[in-house]
């Protein structure tokens, strides 16, 4: 376990930007990735799971992308629009394949959703 720690320091020490990056461009994946989907989850009763899949796989591509092409790069921090990007990619997916599903079946539906989820009409 010493050893580990000692590792651990001294790679700390002599790679510190690399570390910082590593540290950055990990932050921006997750939040990019699971940030806009995890928020309109709990916000926005018409996300679905697929919309959720899609936002997370937008938001990290949108990372990638956008931190490998120099042009983008040097414009902006690539979680600013990788959160952008799979938000909206949440939102049109989620309202493309029909409005809310049971991805969350304990938030509470008024009187009009519950009968509205019961015939099927989930818009």
């Amino acid at each position: 376990m010493l050893v580990l720690v000692l590792l651990a320091v001294g790679f700390g020490l002599v790679a510190e930007k690399l570390v910082f990056w590593l540290v950055l461009f990990a932050w921006a994946g997750l939040g990019a990735a699971i940030g806009p989907t995890s928020i309109l989850a709990l916000f926005w009763r018409r996300t679905n799971k697929p919309g959720v899949i899609a936002g997370v796989i937008a938001g990290t591509v949108t990372v990638i992308v956008w931190y490998y092409t120099p042009v983008l790069k040097d414009a902006m921090y690539e979680l600013v629009p990788a959160f952008i990007v799979g938000a909206l990619v949440t939102v049109i997916v989620s309202l493309a394949t029909g409005g809310r599903d049971r991805i969350n079946p304990n938030i509470e539906l008024t009187s009009v959703e519950r009968e509205r989820f019961k015939r099927g009409d989930r818009s």
